[in-house]
């Protein structure tokens, strides 16, 4: 399962978007974003990995990343609404946006020096 690599399927012309503006979402840091603008960006990165297969690993990872950092958001709301404890989601939550943080801040020197 380490190798699985998912079947990029061909997307319509509409949805397709240029490697410039992939760096241009890529290029600022996710930390000081608001839940909200975070699921936005993953769906921005989600275009771009279909866009751009050559970039498809680094880009899933950041993807992933920003997408459990999004169910724990969920989770928080939940957990809010019923009058819970959220610090422990919280600080999960924020384990995955400082992981694709990470990612992103690598992968945006890779290029940008390349």
């Amino acid at each position: 399962m380490d190798n699985f690599k998912s079947e990029i399927k061909p997307i319509e012309k509409e949805k397709e978007i240029s490697i410039e503006n992939c760096l241009k979402i890529l290029n600022e840091t996710f930390l000081d974003k608001d839940d909200k603008t975070l699921h936005k960006i993953r769906i921005e990165i989600k275009k771009c990995r279909y866009t751009h297969p050559e970039y498809e690993d680094i880009l899933k990872l950041i993807q992933d990343n920003l997408g459990k950092a999004h169910d724990y958001y969920n989770c928080e709301k939940l957990r809010k609404k019923f009058n819970k404890d959220t610090k422990k989601i919280i600080k999960k939550k924020n384990k995955y946006i400082k992981k694709a943080e990470k990612i992103r801040s690598v992968f945006i020197n890779d290029i940008l020096s390349a």
